[in-house]
């Protein structure tokens, strides 16, 4: 793989784990569209080491790199080029001292995140500027049209994911009530799906959960925010500073910020599921005009043309 990079020639680098695309191991669904996507557009030098980067540094104008202390890439030393650098960053959480030291000594021009109000309560010193919010997003060809978004005749409210954290203190309450019907599979934790698979069976609900924890710091809107609409199921989000970023509203969607909130909204759908249809046409529409990878490519697109 290496050596096919160091032939080829491009003004774009994507810094990637190669090893996770071949395998299919991305723990989150929309990553290997967007890869490919990327790809499409770009045709970029794949980058997986210190060493290839250093090798092409000198023809490369623009670079998107999904590493930095994970492994979803290699962690760079950026070398004093004139290129722009885009870095992307779903866990601020993680070391934050470190990585803000990392985005100035490497000169990172922009940090793409789905996390916005969040990461600077983790980097309260970081520039606003530098901060580019990048929510997640799903593949066009998994977006339903808002005319197919029919009841399906469910009964109960739906929830999914990871659980037993701190980051998901309020995912865990919501999933003990007993008009939830949980399921314990995740993209991490308990991964049963393909990629594919998962988009298609999200559309067997009328209703599901997107929760965390309403502690400020953990607001982080996760992949189901976008999933679940895009399903055309109704969204029932715990509440975020981020959600109003995102578009999300209660003409879209339904939001709460309390245990209380949660089981009043909860009960009160439940009783009439079938007058929600158009309040889940409108979240679905949200995702089709806002929220596509290609909306995505496109972001970085525009930044790479600005700086």
């Amino acid at each position: 793989m290496e050596q096919n990079q160091v032939d080829k020639s491009s003004r774009y680098g994507l810094v990637l784990n190669w090893g996770l695309k071949r395998r299919g191991e991305w723990t989150v669904a929309e990553y290997p569209y967007f890869i490919n996507q990327f790809i499409d557009r770009f045709d970029p030098i794949i980058i997986t080491t210190q060493r290839l980067y250093e090798r092409k540094a000198e023809e490369l104008d623009n670079i998107f790199a999904f590493g930095a202390r994970n492994n979803k890439g290699p962690t760079l030393d950026y070398l004093d080029e004139d290129h722009t650098v885009l870095l992307f960053a779903s866990d601020p959480n993680t070391d934050p001292e470190w990585f803000y030291e990392y985005i100035h000594q490497n000169n990172v021009d922009r940090v793409l995140s789905p996390v916005y109000d969040p990461f600077f309560h983790w980097m309260p010193q970081l520039e606003e500027d530098r901060l580019e919010f990048f929510p997640w997003a799903v593949p066009s060809e998994f977006v339903l049209s808002p005319e197919e978004v029919q009841f399906r005749g469910n009964e109960e409210i739906h929830l999914t994911g990871a659980s037993g954290s701190e980051v998901y203190k309020m995912r865990d309450w919501c999933r003990q009530q007993d008009y939830i019907i949980d399921y314990d599979n995740s993209g991490h934790q308990n991964r049963i799906f393909e990629h594919d698979e998962y988009y298609q069976w999200l559309r067997n609900f009328d209703c599901m959960v997107a929760a965390g924890s309403l502690d400020p710091e953990w607001q982080y809107l996760f992949g189901k925010y976008f999933e679940i609409p895009a399903a055309g199921a109704l969204l029932f989000a715990q509440y975020s500073n981020d959600l109003a970023r995102a578009g999300f509203t209660n003409d879209n969607c339904l939001i709460f910020n309390s245990k209380e909130e949660f089981a009043s909204q909860a009960h009160q759908y439940l009783s009439d599921p079938e007058s929600y249809l158009e309040k889940r046409r409108r979240g679905t529409r949200l995702i089709k005009e806002n929220h596509t990878i290609s909306h995505r490519i496109d972001t970085v697109d525009r930044l790479f043309r600005q700086n």
